[in-house]
C-alpha cells in the first residue's frame, strides 16, 4: 500500500521564475506565508521516535506545532490546523479561526484547507472552516472517509465526509493556485493512506 506525506512549498519565497508570466496589463499576484501558532507541549519532547536509525534518542527539544495561512492575491488557504482547543497541555491558547482573524482574515474567506496528512496534531482545527474546500491526500482521504474508521480519525473530517463541504482528494503534486506559487507536494511514507 503506497504512503503518503504532503508538503507545502511556497514558490514565490524561493524560486520567482518558476511562476507563469502574467498577461500584459495584469500584476501577479501578491503571495504571502503567515506562520500561526497551533499548540506547543509544555515540556520538551524525546525527539528520538523522529529518526529511523534511532539516532537521537533521549534528546530533547521544545517541539511546536505550525499552521500556515497562504495568501494569494484575494485567496486564502490554511495550511494544517493543529491540535484542537482542549486537546490538552499541547492544544493551542488561541484557536486558529481567532488568529486568522487577529491578522485581518475572516474565516468564511479562507477558499482552502488543505492538511499534509490525517494525524490529530495537523487535523485538529478543521471544522473551524466548513465552508473551505478541503484538499488532502487522496489516500488520506480514502482511510478518513471510511465508515470503519469514521468514528476514530475521521472524526475531524466528518463535515466533508458527510458531503456538508467540498473535498479535493490530491493525488501527486498540484499546484493550488495554477501559477507555480503555491505547490503541495506529494511525499510518500507517513501516513498509512
Amino acid at each position: 500500500m503506497k504512503h503518503a506525506y504532503t508538503a507545502l512549498v511556497l514558490a514565490a519565497a524561493i524560486a520567482p521564475a518558476a511562476a507563469q508570466p502574467s498577461s500584459p496589463g495584469t500584476a501577479d499576484p501578491i503571495v504571502t506565508l503567515t506562520r500561526l501558532a497551533c499548540g506547543t507541549p509544555g515540556a520538551p519532547s524525546d525527539v528520538g521516535r523522529f529518526s529511523d536509525t534511532y539516532k537521537f534518542t533521549g534528546l530533547k527539544v521544545q517541539i511546536t506545532y505550525s499552521c500556515y495561512l497562504v495568501r494569494h492575491g484575494d485567496d486564502y488557504m490554511v495550511w494544517d490546523t493543529g491540535f484542537a482547543p482542549g486537546a490538552g497541555p499541547t492544544a493551542p491558547k488561541t484557536s486558529l479561526a481567532d488568529l486568522v482573524t487577529q491578522i485581518g482574515v475572516k474565516p468564511e474567506q479562507v477558499k482552502y484547507v488543505a492538511v499534509s496528512h490525517y494525524h490529530g496534531d495537523h487535523v485538529g482545527q478543521l471544522a473551524e472552516f466548513p465552508q473551505s474546500t478541503l484538499l488532502v491526500g487522496k489516500g488520506d482521504w480514502e482511510v478518513v472517509s471510511d465508515p470503519k474508521v469514521a468514528t476514530t480519525l475521521g472524526a475531524p473530517f466528518a463535515h466533508w465526509v458527510s458531503g456538508g463541504g467540498k473535498v479535493d482528494p490530491v493525488t501527486g503534486d498540484r499546484d493550488v493556485f495554477g501559477d507555480g506559487t503555491v505547490v503541495m507536494l506529494d511525499m510518500p511514507g507517513h501516513t498509512p493512506g
